[in-house]
């Protein structure tokens, strides 16, 4: 509980916003990762704890989706996950913080005054992320989401988010610094219902990352980087079955292949609920196992393909230096293969 009493002394703080607008070196490198299936998008924003902190971040939705902003106010949209660096807690490396909470629709009218400072004007919707830690809530996040409709940006997204926070690095008691001097390290929003994907669109998702000047607070333009990420929502995995015998003993021979996988993938072979063997893919997302049977059997494969980095592809459209380009992960599930074993007939006797 130790962790939860610390939270305490930050009170309803952590996750503080605030409004503001070549390669990357090695200060500043910063990832995004989607993963979109149907109307779930899991957008995944991660940094390094030495990374310089950040100041705003912009997420464009590419085209090749829907967008829908008619939610009520207080209408529930998705779940976040995180952690946070609090500086304070434990100086002067910090203490890592797990987080979670809910998102949720509000009348614009009602937007926290942060999201104004973050960017101003009229918008056509904003959600809440309302994080807590340990049982402690903390500070509440806006995010600013608008359609695109026009402009050079309507080339190529559809929709944009924007995130504002504040500094962490500044001296304790500045006015605007980050509570507890917590520091961004990654976050998780798993949105429901707003952005669904028209087909099986793998068009690239573009997040803009701007940092702060390390140790003034000032917002660093010069210096914001562009990461994209490639959803892979097309990947499946297919599974054949076919009997064989070796000697007097029954054996099915399964293989099958991996779509989309873009790199080794690790799948799993099942006989029920129960696992009779995990094996890694070829390059070419191919596998083959034999495996003994004694009685006609039902098969399936699951995939669990990792989140690949794929940077020498290079940032399309590139709109600020080039950070990363990653490919999501996914898992899939095979269909359910019988392999038949067939009766031995016995001799008759003469």
């Amino acid at each position: 509980m130790r962790t939860a009493a610390r939270l305490a002394v930050i009170g309803g703080a952590t996750l503080g916003l605030l409004g503001s607008a070549g390669v990357a070196g090695a200060a500043y490198a910063p990832r995004l990762v989607v993963q979109a299936t149907g109307s779930q998008t899991k957008i995944t924003l991660s940094q390094a704890v030495t990374d310089d902190p950040t100041a705003k971040i912009t997420i464009y939705v590419p085209l090749g989706y829907t967008i829908d902003l008619s939610q009520p106010p207080r209408t529930g949209i998705g779940t976040s996950s995180g952690r946070i660096n609090a500086t304070d807690l434990a100086p002067p490396s910090g203490l890592n913080i797990d987080f979670g909470g809910g998102i949720q629709s509000v009348a614009v009218a009602e937007a926290p005054p942060s999201a104004a400072l973050c960017s101003p004007g009229a918008h056509q919707a904003i959600w809440v992320v309302s994080p807590s830690a340990a049982g402690v809530s903390l500070e509440p996040i806006p995010i600013i989401v608008d359609r695109i409709t026009s402009g050079p940006e309507a080339a190529f997204a559809s929709a944009k988010l924007q995130v504002c926070l504040r500094p962490p690095d500044l001296p304790p008691g500045t006015p605007g610094r980050s509570p507890q001097g917590a520091r961004f390290l990654n976050a998780t929003f798993t949105i429901l219902g707003a952005f669904t994907v028209v087909g099986q669109s793998a068009a690239r998702w573009t997040a803009l990352f701007t940092p702060y000047r390390p140790g003034f607070g000032s917002v660093n333009a010069a210096d914001t980087v562009e990461s994209q990420s490639i959803p892979r929502a097309s990947g499946g995995v297919s599974l054949h079955g076919q009997l064989v015998r070796r000697g007097t003993g029954w054996f099915a021979r399964l293989t099958g292949s991996v779509a989309d996988a873009g790199a080794a993938a690790r799948v799993q072979l099942l006989a029920g609920s129960s696992v009779l063997a995990s094996i890694t893919t070829a390059p070419s997302g191919g596998f083959t196992k034999t495996v003994p049977i004694k009685r006609t059997t039902v098969f399936r494969a699951t995939a669990t393909v990792p989140e690949s980095d794929v940077t020498s592809q290079g940032c399309a459209p590139m709109l600020a230096a080039c950070s990363s380009v990653t490919a999501a992960g996914f898992t899939a599930e095979s269909a359910k293969v019988t392999v038949k074993v067939k009766p031995v007939k016995k001799k008759r006797r003469r």
